[in-house]
């Protein structure tokens, strides 16, 4: 990956530890070669951090996938007789979610520290 090229995670990926690390990696030499982080140890801290804001940020996705499909289950039958469309409704359901549980960078701050 040159550094001209973007970084780009699709959403709801399974991604093993060792390629959460190796894109974690790839992020920091793009920073470095921008120098945009400096020595050796930064650049590990830095590799560390993104490494367990993809891994945090995967679970979370995990868990509101979780809970989107057990509303799904929940409402099956009457969206059915409703003719109403999952796909709509399992945006719309992902979007309260995120709402009500404040799925945001905000809350890593702390966690990654």
């Amino acid at each position: 990956m040159t550094p001209q090229e973007p970084f780009v995670i699709l959403a709801g990926m399974k991604l093993s530890k060792a390629r959460i690390e190796a894109l974690a990696s790839r992020v920091s030499a793009h920073l470095s070669g921008a120098n945009l982080i400096g020595t050796l140890q930064k650049i590990e801290r830095v590799t560390a951090t993104i490494s367990a804001v993809i891994t945090k940020e995967l679970k979370g996705e995990d868990r509101l996938d979780r809970e989107v499909n057990q509303v799904m289950k929940k409402y099956e039958r009457e969206m059915q007789d409703e003719s109403i469309d999952s796909r709509a409704m399992v945006v719309m359901i992902k979007k309260q979610g995120v709402k009500e549980r404040d799925y945001s960078f905000k809350k890593l701050d702390s966690d990654t520290q």
